[in-house]
């Protein structure tokens, strides 16, 4: 479950900061009511559109990772990250 803790990641490297990505795909679910799921090996973890979080343990494992995002679509909204 270490990888679902802000600023940590699968992946080490001294050259650039890791780990930053997951919360900022959280906040952007968050705020467009959104369903956010990501599953690595046996747990899958869950953000409802309300942004209540649930870690739940699989019965089975599997290799690689799966992501899904669902978000309420709004028309003539521009999205940019801050700062650009």
């Amino acid at each position: 479950m270490g990888t679902y803790r802000r600023r940590n990641s699968t992946k080490s490297t001294e050259q650039c900061p890791r780990g930053l990505g997951l919360n900022r795909l959280l906040e952007f679910s968050k705020i467009n009511h959104g369903l956010f799921r990501i599953c690595n090996e046996n747990i899958l973890f869950e953000q409802n559109s309300f942004g209540n979080q649930n870690y739940q343990e699989l019965g089975n494992r599997f290799l690689g990772s799966f992501f899904e995002m669902h978000i309420m679509e709004q028309p003539n909204v521009r999205y940019e990250l801050e700062g650009e």
